[in-house]
């Protein structure tokens, strides 16, 4: 009778044991799912705010953009008014710019979004880009005052 006795506590020991097993991987679980739902999240949240700085840098880069086509149009009125010796060359410079002006304008248009690592070179290269060009207007105004 004592056997029997023992042995059923033992059942009731290891079984109780297995319980309590079973709800603490479930509370693991349960946690692990919100863990990942939270990582989704981020990761959307961080994907909404590169696609909104995107389109800032995008707006704000056509508005560059603009303004050098401006200046382009201006600057060739200024070519056909004035009596200039080196108006070829001039005019050679003005086209170059232009074309510079025009693939900055498609390469913009054309960026797809990649991610965070490519946006972030992407950004560095065009800026740079932008700032070359704001050096040539800035030389061809040299060649306008020889």
């Amino acid at each position: 009778m004592r056997n029997k006795i023992l042995s059923q506590a033992a059942i009731l020991l290891v079984c109780s044991v297995l319980l309590i097993g079973c709800k603490e991987e479930a509370k693991s679980m349960d946690t692990s799912a919100e863990k990942v739902q939270e990582a989704e999240k981020e990761v959307a949240d961080a994907q909404d705010d590169l696609a909104d700085a995107i389109a800032v840098f995008q707006k704000e880069s056509a508005a560059i953009i603009t303004a050098n086509e401006k200046r382009i149009a201006e600057i060739k009125l200024e070519i056909a008014e004035e009596n200039m010796d080196n108006r070829d060359e001039f005019r050679q410079e003005l086209a170059k710019i232009e074309e510079r002006n025009a693939q900055l304008k498609k390469k913009l248009s054309d960026y797809n979004r990649d991610g965070s690592q490519k946006w972030d070179a992407f950004k560095e290269e065009f800026n740079h880009d932008i700032k070359e060009l704001g050096k040539a207007f800035g030389d061809l105004t040299v060649i306008n005052t020889q």
